[in-house]
């Protein structure tokens, strides 16, 4: 079974696993907390790594993407950085970096908070590799928070691709966020992505669960921070 079989096997695994113990209509899905991390093009990790490297596999990751063993600093226009921060493969069409707001901070940059691919009028940042460096133009962002479901899973709730919902966090400090994106593909086991940012502020150490409120909850007069627009409202 070569490296490609078994990252498939680690894959359905993980769906079964995930829907195990849920009933038809629930909406819970395990949470993923995304650290700092990079998408590269062919061309630019060359230029990183050299022409030999290999975007070499160090864990599977949902919807087949996966974390590799290689890592670039980041280094901003004022010259703060950040070393150590992994790159995901398969390679992209554009390279793009995905950072917390105190990242942003700490590097004194100010990224939107964006989907993944939307990068039209994003600030740029350098990336520095073993072999070389590359500066880009754009494509520094705050990945906007969002929810990874298979088509089965999206027409139980009656949700489809690129709709926004609230959900509760089932964490130590239990919270509403407002503005998550779905977003459906076969390949995708059920799994919600936020930001160490969002980690920390619900309290989640380890495993946790998110239960989908549906579109257009209010959080029944909780406080709610919405990603999408990135305000802060008194609902109800």
């Amino acid at each position: 079974m070569d490296a490609i079989q078994v990252e498939e096997l680690v894959r359905k695994v993980l769906a079964e696993l995930n829907s195990q113990d849920l009933e038809p209509d629930s909406g819970s899905v395990l949470v993923g907390v995304s650290a700092r991390h990079v998408h590269v093009t062919a061309s630019h990790f060359a230029a990183l790594f050299g022409e030999d490297a290999d975007l070499a596999r160090f864990k599977p990751l949902n919807g087949g993407q996966y974390a590799s063993a290689c890592q670039v600093a980041l280094v901003s226009p004022s010259m703060k950085c950040i070393e150590n921060v992994r790159i995901l493969g398969p390679f992209r069409k554009e390279t793009q970096v995905e950072i917390s707001r105190s990242d942003a901070r700490a590097l004194k940059v100010d990224p939107p908070v964006r989907p993944s691919g939307v990068l039209d009028g994003t600030p740029g940042i350098t990336l520095a590799g073993p072999h070389g460096s590359v500066t880009l133009t754009k494509g520094l962002i705050i990945s906007n928070r969002h929810i990874h479901i298979p088509p089965s899973f999206a027409n139980r709730l009656g949700l489809e691709e690129n709709d926004f919902v609230e959900c509760m966090m089932e964490g130590e400090r239990k919270t509403v966020f407002c503005g998550v994106q779905i977003r459906v593909d076969p390949s995708f086991a059920p799994e919600m992505h936020i930001d160490t940012d969002d980690a920390n502020s619900a309290g989640i150490i380890g495993k946790a669960r998110a239960v989908i409120l549906g579109k257009g909850a209010d959080g029944h007069g909780a406080r709610t921070h919405c990603g999408h627009c990135g305000c802060h409202k008194k609902s109800g």
